[in-house]
């Protein structure tokens, strides 16, 4: 009798120990299934944060992001939107007790690479392609890179206007005519007259790049007077080498080719507030005809070397030079190897003109010069300048000219894009800064749960 008493305490016991475990684990279970729901709502609720992104740059831009001042209401924005939304998919399980956004993930941050790697991966998405290969396929390789006998006269150059047998008589001064081509007289003479530009002005705190660096672009201008060899040395030099840099090019300037306007291509983002979005990459001045004018200038840089380049090669056109530049070495004591230089410089100069001219009509023009598809004489620049070149399917376009330059300076390109992106998105929410562009985030949250507390720790990003 005692032995079944003992006995039946004994399972009692053990039926009791294994109630106790079942329960224990059941609880146990119940709460990391708790924490696991937890953690599914909250990551639901960084979700829809991610989903508030700016669809008007996405649309635009490709470019995934969300402002963290959500729309003027300031940081606390996201950390309300996050609790209520957190809160309400918990629904009477569990109680939200804190939550604090301490981390945010910026677009523009070390060096804007964020952004970089959403352009990179887009053009791989896309497969986009704007060929930079093919642009030095069109140059045949090469660009304005001049030797130095062309730039300097050596020791050995001692002509004199004697040796050429040319009579010292009056001649015209070509350089008159493009001291007087400057500012206004100088893009009358090469942009269309039916090329519309936007008026708009960028003030200073409308950029982007303005307020991180202190400064918008840069402008420049060829001396177009030609009365000094070691200016126009300078000019020659200043965007004649460029092919190692286009080689270099990237994925930045595929995009910037596939997003944004330019003079000639004015429909690729019919929103815009400026029109040369382009030209803007490329000068960064606050308005669009700050900016056509110093691309226009630009471009008359690479030509200047390719056409300079050809005149001081070719046998007939180092004849027709020699004839204005042996009298007017007679005449103003300028040695006639140094004239020679200038006068070649003032020629390649209207021959620029004449191609740009050509270029902002549509025009493909060859990069390469020779005695067919030279446009001017010099002994009749001033009407020759207006003259059409004949276009050529496998030259470069302006558009191209554009990317070329965009290759020479790629450590702005990317700074400049964020303003033209922040310009035109802040016209559908003038409450949006590229500074609070974020793609991604942490947060931190307590839960009331059965008594207990969790704590989860969340990263969210594009």
């Amino acid at each position: 009798m005692n032995n079944r008493g003992k006995i039946t305490v004994f399972l009692c016991l053990m039926v009791c120990a294994v109630l106790l475990l079942a329960m224990t684990g059941l609880r146990v279970i119940t709460f990391y299934g708790g924490q696991a729901k937890a953690a599914m709502c909250l990551k639901t609720a960084t979700s829809h944060i991610k989903s508030n992104y700016n669809r008007y740059i996405f649309d635009h831009y490709h470019i995934l992001l969300f402002d963290k001042a959500c729309g003027g209401k300031g940081e606390a924005g996201i950390e309300e939107i996050l609790f209520n939304n957190l809160q309400e998919n918990l629904g009477t399980f569990a109680s939200v007790q804190e939550l604090s956004v301490n981390q945010y993930n910026m677009l523009t941050e070390n060096d804007c690479r964020a952004l970089r790697e959403q352009i990179a991966d887009y053009i791989k998405y896309a497969a986009i392609e704007y060929g930079t290969d093919q642009i030095l396929e069109m140059t045949g390789g090469e660009d304005g890179a001049l030797s130095e006998d062309l730039l300097t006269p050596s020791e050995e150059e001692t002509e004199t206007t004697a040796e050429t047998g040319i009579d010292c008589e009056d001649v015209e001064d070509p350089r008159g005519l493009t001291a007087y081509m400057e500012g206004d007289l100088l893009m009358a003479a090469i942009v269309p007259e039916e090329l519309k530009i936007s008026e708009y002005y960028m003030q200073d705190d409308e950029g982007w790049s303005v307020h991180q660096y202190g400064h918008m672009g840069d402008f420049f201008q060829i001396n177009n007077r030609f009365n000094s060899l070691g200016v126009l040395s300078n000019d020659l030099v200043t965007y004649g080498g460029w092919s190692d840099q286009l080689l270099q090019a990237g994925t930045e300037i595929a995009y910037a080719a596939d997003v944004f306007n330019c003079a000639t291509e004015q429909t690729i983002n019919d929103t815009s507030v400026l029109v040369c979005e382009l030209e803007y990459l490329v000068s960064g001045l606050p308005c669009d005809a700050y900016n056509l004018e110093s691309a226009i200038h630009r471009i008359l840089g690479i030509r200047l070397p390719v056409n300079y380049a050809f005149l001081m090669t070719d046998p007939e056109k180092k004849a027709v030079v020699m004839e204005v530049a042996a009298p007017l070495s007679a005449l103003t004591l300028v040695p006639l190897p140094i004239m020679k230089r200038l006068i070649a410089g003032c020629w390649a100069y209207v021959e620029a003109i004449t191609e740009v001219r050509c270029l902002l009509n549509g025009k493909r023009m060859s990069f390469t010069k020779n005695s067919e598809n030279w446009i001017t004489d010099l002994h009749n620049l001033g009407e020759d300048m207006f003259c059409d070149g004949s276009s050529d399917d496998k030259g470069l376009s302006y558009k191209d000219y554009l990317l070329i330059l965009l290759a020479i300076q790629p450590d702005t390109t990317v700074y400049r894009m964020v303003d033209i992106i922040q310009l035109n998105a802040r016209q559908e929410n003038d409450n949006f800064w590229m500074d609070n562009a974020a793609v991604g985030f942490s947060v931190d949250v307590k839960i009331q749960y059965d008594g207990r507390e969790i704590w989860l720790r969340e990263e969210a990003k594009y």
